[in-house]
Order: structure tokens, then C-alpha cells, then sequence
């Protein structure tokens, strides 16, 4: 990943000045942009939210995913609490346009730390602010929509699989982890794995 999303780690968690996070945004949106150029095989500088069109779900999912991967880095670099990052994938119709659905729609996240902070619940919010911006930039229209649909978890509530936890132990909903804290073995991240033994053996 872009040496760009490479930060240094504070007490806790470290809030950004607003022109910091949206220079991280701007950052962020042009590596996703450039991930797209190179699977369409154009250049980049020419890519655009109008000119480009694709019914190519996979695709669209790997942008996402990259896009979701990148956010979560750059938090995790910010809030050391953070453990892990989950993406609930979004359906979409034949005929959606995969670049233009990706800075119109939301993200989908569930976002796991220990604690839950107001300093993180701040951090994600300027970054929704930034990314917003930065989406609305590349569109040249005014962002009607937020661009992160964040929601954070505790281990408290993955132990209980109570609130957003849940969807985490979900058969047929499961999101998908993009990101997650290599140095942290929890007890929630091997409440997790017992729960995935348990259903490969039937239990």
C-alpha cells in the first residue's frame, strides 16, 4: 500500500486536523483510482466517475474492498485499540455503473476496537467528512450522501454477538474482513475462529 497511509501511531487514538484527513482521502481515492485504470487498462488521469462504466461485479467488489482496505489501514495506524475492520458487500443492479456506484454509495463497515473511544468515533467521523469531499471532487457534483457508514463494536459485544457484533457470526450475511491488527490475538478474535471450527465440523 501507498506509503501515504503510513502513520505513526499515538496514545490512544490521535484525531487529525481536517486538511490532514482530507489530503489521506484524496490519497486513499486516487490509489483506488489507479487499482481501477490498471485492471481497465486506461490511464489514469483520464479516469473519470462519467466516462467510465462497467456491469462488472467482481470488479466493483474489488474496489470496494481495496477502498475499505486502505481506510482501515490509515485508522489503524491512527488508533492503536483498533483490532479489526469488516465490509458488508452491497448487491448491485446489471446495469450500475462500478466506478460511479463506489463514490456515490456508501461503505458498509463494521469497525471492532477495545475500547470503543470518542476519539475514535471523532477520528472515523472527519474521515467520512474527508472522503466525502474528496468523492464529490472526483464527481464535480455536491455529495448528497456520506461516504462511510461506519458502526463500532467492542469485545463485549462480539462476546455476546449482541448489536452489529452480531452480523459477524452470521451463516448467510457474514462481512468480509479487510483488515485486522496482526500483533492482536484477543479472546474475541478466538471467539471468532471457535465459531467458524464449529460450523466446518457441524457442531
Amino acid at each position: 500500500m501507498n506509503d501515504t497511509f503510513a502513520v505513526q501511531a499515538h496514545a490512544r487514538s490521535a484525531v487529525p486536523r481536517a486538511s490532514n484527513a482530507l489530503f489521506t482521502a484524496r490519497a486513499i481515492l486516487a490509489d483506488t483510482l489507479e487499482y481501477y485504470a490498471s485492471r481497465r487498462s486506461v490511464e489514469a488521469a483520464k479516469v473519470t466517475a462519467k466516462e467510465m462504466r462497467s456491469g462488472d461485479r467482481a470488479l466493483q467488489a474489488d474496489l470496494e474492498r481495496r477502498l475499505a482496505r486502505s481506510l482501515a489501514e490509515y485508522l489503524g495506524g491512527m488508533d492503536r485499540d483498533l483490532k479489526a475492520v469488516y465490509l458488508y458487500e452491497q448487491k448491485l443492479a446489471e446495469d450500475d455503473e462500478s466506478l460511479d456506484a463506489l463514490v456515490t454509495d456508501p461503505l458498509h463497515l463494521v469497525v471492532w476496537a477495545e475500547p470503543k473511544t470518542v476519539a475514535l468515533d471523532a477520528l472515523i467521523t472527519m474521515l467520512n467528512r474527508a472522503l466525502t469531499q474528496a468523492m464529490s471532487e472526483l464527481r464535480k457534483k455536491s455529495a448528497t450522501r456520506r461516504a462511510l457508514d461506519a458502526h463500532l463494536i467492542d469485545d463485549a459485544e462480539v462476546r455476546d454477538r449482541v448489536g452489529y457484533a452480531a452480523f459477524l457470526f452470521s451463516p448467510h450475511h457474514r462481512p468480509v474482513q479487510v483488515w485486522r491488527r496482526a500483533d492482536v490475538a484477543s479472546d474475541a478474535s478466538r471467539w471468532l475462529v471457535q465459531e467458524q471450527s464449529l460450523e466446518r465440523t457441524g457442531i
